[in-house]
């Protein structure tokens, strides 16, 4: 998985870069000291679950907005929108181990993406219970709103999406084909 292999780089050729696009990752927070986001974190960026700050403890969510803002600097790898503004939002509470991502906080997250104007929103977390009403209400309005949204299929190589996520993409409804499993 490259970018020839996600078309990438004929979407480069064309001027495609995610200049004036906002991506919203609702995750374990942000590196808030690493240049690759220099000057481009959105000011909605907030904590959403009550750790006292937006920096990343674990660092997956900084990998996954690398993976998909990290600036193109001629430097180690770039994402995929390279340009883009970045909406981060923390919806891991601080804590030591084993956290648990507020299913509460990722739906605000969701609902608060589509209001500070993302195109993309980006949910790499997983759950073992089909998605609540209030989750489900949140994609709807996003999708309504012509909004993107990624969700991860799943981290345990398992042959079918996690029960979660694949609650979300199947229920066409709500995911008016604009929810995509990852």
């Amino acid at each position: 998985m490259g970018a020839v292999s996600m078309n990438a780089l004929a979407a480069y050729n064309r001027g495609a870069t995610g200049a004036g696009i906002k991506v919203a990752v609702i995750d374990t927070g942000l590196d808030l000291e690493s240049t690759e986001f220099t000057g481009r974190i959105d000011p909605a960026s907030a904590d959403l679950a009550g750790a006292g700050t937006l920096d990343d403890a674990s660092s997956h969510g900084t990998g996954v907005t690398a993976i998909l803002a990290a600036r193109r600097d001629g430097v180690g790898t770039h994402g995929i929108a390279f340009d883009a503004t970045i909406i981060a939002f923390r919806a891991e509470p601080a804590c030591s181990g084993g956290c648990f991502m507020s299913l509460a906080a990722i739906t605000e997250g969701i609902d608060r993406a589509r209001m500070a104007g993302a195109r993309v929103i980006n949910l790499s977390v997983i759950a073992d219970n089909p998605p609540t009403a209030a989750m489900q209400g949140a994609i709807d309005r996003a999708t309504a709103a012509g909004i993107i949204v990624t969700v991860c299929a799943g981290n345990e190589g398992q042959p079918q999406p996690q029960v979660w996520g694949a609650g979300i993409a199947g229920n066409a409804a709500i995911a008016r084909g604009l929810v995509i499993l990852v």
